[in-house]
């Protein structure tokens, strides 16, 4: 497969464009392809058009073959076998042991993923074509794994050409001692439909954990800084987000902490016609080794580790009404440990695990951390309750209370399902509110159809409402995470750029969210 290198552009001098010589405003509202253009042709190598054609001698004498899975689908189908026999030698190499033929999975049964196979490992090479119910190629993949002596995974490069939205896309991960790929950069290049040059990104790692550095850079010569994070002078942790969605929905956030945990996080959400969907102001004071005062806009928090009584007290200081968890038997394993965690807590968000969670099992590796909803008898009913089983991770701390905030202290029905058969029913679930599954809705249908497979793998697991075979399981964890990013920052490497690309990219459902989740009013 022939994927050609687009990523040296260099956008420093002055653009030309000859259809037009008029100066255009940098990116204006709602439209964010505004600014100068420019032409550049594409040509290919010498070196390129031999290897194509000892690629072809090589396909005529050796065809490639389907999987037996793939033969039964192109055959249910009714797919032309000929020319799913020509993408096949098209994208063969000496290297390829078979090809695999599946549904996409997003695009409602509609496409075709076509893999070629070119080694049989779990995180195997291969070349990837995406394929409308015609047959015709929509975008085309490469990932190349390297390996250590030992066979080990060391990194691995994705190649991404998106047809329908003129975009390629370089992708490099780097693998964790444990087998986990972590994005370590990406470089993506979009053009209009002219093959005009619209902009270049550029994702690298910051000096945060968790956190990537996002550039645009425009033809113009200009520049804009989506997202930074860095640690400065003082030891102060600083994120700056100034981010739109496919809609232009802006999302504006500041995050910053000192080294004793004081912090301030600022959020706002604005659509492109400047309706304000989310204005958050938060703070969070130490005032002591167990006291801290927390506020979300103009709500406060006294919070006080309470040593004789062995507990939580949480006082609204607008409501004067004190909430309290206790911590007899509350916690399964270091005490401390979760207890340390917890001592970052704003008010808000202690008061809801105090009403959801009866018990915390701590945990060494954060990301195993789980939510397990349980039912009970009560004397109003059957109603739920949160066991979870966590870390001292914040983020993944947050996230595992969100599906608590989500699913626990309701009631349960019975109902009738789908088939007729009466079945339990958690009542007042977040994720099964309506009106946030319609605007959940519309933005994974803007973001579908605008990124390529490989980016949309990045947030698969907030798309995929089939997760492990869990009905709606996508919409769960997008509560989930949004309940973590309304508080902190993302200090996962390996989950950084699914929450990057949340965060960006669904800013309505996540202003929305807010609401439920940490009411600010």
């Amino acid at each position: 497969m022939n994927i050609p290198n687009l990523l040296n552009i260099n956008f420093s001098g002055k653009v030309e464009d000859k259809k037009s010589t008029a100066r255009r405003p940098y990116l204006a509202p709602q439209k964010p392809d505004t600014f100068e253009h420019t032409n550049i042709n594409k040509q290919e190598s010498k070196k390129d058009s031999l290897l194509t054609k000892i690629s072809n001698l090589y396909n005529q004498a050796t065809p490639a073959k389907l999987d037996v899975f793939g033969e039964n689908l192109a055959k249910d189908e009714k797919l032309d076998e000929k020319k799913l026999q020509g993408l096949m030698n098209d994208m063969s190499t000496s290297d390829t042991l078979y090809f695999t033929l599946e549904r996409a999975k997003y695009d409602d049964k509609n496409n075709y993923l076509l893999r070629g196979i070119i080694t049989e490992d779990d995180e195997a090479d291969e070349n990837i074509k995406l394929l409308d119910k015609d047959l015709n190629v929509l975008e085309q993949e490469s990932r190349r794994v390297n390996v250590d002596d030992e066979g080990y995974p060391v990194s691995k490069k994705i190649l991404t050409q998106d047809f329908r939205t003129n975009t390629f896309c370089e992708t490099k991960f780097e693998y964790t001692p444990e087998g986990y790929p972590i994005m370590s950069k990406a470089v993506k290049i979009k053009r209009d439909a002219q093959n005009r040059l619209l902009r270049k990104e550029t994702y690298e790692k910051s000096d945060v954990e968790g956190m990537f550095n996002v550039k645009y850079e425009f033809p113009n010569g200009k520049s804009r800084q989506i997202s930074k994070a860095y640690i400065d002078k003082n030891g102060h942790t600083i994120v700056e987000k100034d981010m739109r969605s496919s809609d232009m929905t802006r999302t504006q956030y500041r995050y910053e902490d000192d080294p004793k945990g004081n912090r301030i996080v600022d959020y706002k959400i604005t659509t492109a016609d400047g309706k304000v969907l989310m204005n958050q102001s938060q703070s969070f004071e130490v005032l002591g080794e167990n006291k801290f005062r927390s506020s979300r806009n103009d709500k406060t928090y006294m919070i006080e580790f309470n040593k004789k009584n062995n507990s939580i007290d949480i006082t609204d200081e607008k409501k004067k009404e004190t909430s309290q968890i206790e911590l007899t038997d509350y916690i399964d394993g270091n005490e401390e440990k979760i207890i340390n965690v917890l001592k970052k807590f704003p008010g808000d968000e202690l008061i809801n695990l105090g009403n959801k969670v009866s018990c915390i099992n701590e945990i060494e590796n954060k990301l195993d951390g789980l939510c397990v909803t349980h039912m009970f008898d009560s004397d109003n009913g059957i109603w739920t309750t949160g066991f979870l089983t966590v870390s001292d991770d914040p983020f993944i701390f947050l996230h595992e209370l969100g599906h608590a905030t989500d699913s626990c202290d309701k009631n349960v029905k019975l109902v009738r399902n789908e088939d007729g058969n009466l079945e339990k029913k958690v009542i007042g679930m977040i994720s099964d509110d309506d009106n946030f599954k319609k605007i959940y809705s519309e933005e994974s249908k803007n973001f579908l159809k605008e990124f390529p497979t490989n980016e949309r793998e990045h947030i698969d697991y907030f798309l995929n409402n089939n997760i492990d075979g869990a009905k709606n399981q996508g919409k769960k964890e997008t509560v989930a995470e949004t309940n973590a990013i309304l508080n902190t920052y993302q200090s996962t490497g390996l989950l950084g750029i699914r929450t990057q690309y949340l965060q960006q990219h669904f800013p309505k459902t996540i202003a929305y969210l807010s609401e439920k989740l940490v009411p600010s009013k």
